[in-house]
């Protein structure tokens, strides 16, 4: 069974603890290194991380699951880097 199918699983029974735990440890050291890529700090990239794993968790009950969850995940990383940079 695939990551996504995995999620897609425990999305669909509502266990959104396990599925952002599923997300943290696949997709999470990604998802740092694309934080730090847009930050341009290792430092920062933390701090972007950290923000994203916050939202990830307020959104993943209210995720309409129209695209794959790694897509999702990404566009939360992406607007927390740009908060981040804006703020």
């Amino acid at each position: 069974m695939s990551v996504e199918e995995r999620l897609d699983a425990l999305l669909a029974r509502g266990d959104h603890a396990a599925a952002a735990e599923v997300i943290l440890r696949e997709y999470g050291p990604q998802i740092l290194g694309y934080g730090a890529s847009i930050v341009r700090s290792d430092g920062d990239a933390g701090e972007v991380f950290s923000q994203f794993t916050e939202d990830l968790w307020r959104g993943l009950p209210g995720m309409r699951r129209e695209c794959p969850v790694r897509v999702w995940a990404y566009r939360i990383a992406w607007h927390a880097a740009a908060r981040f940079l804006r703020d």
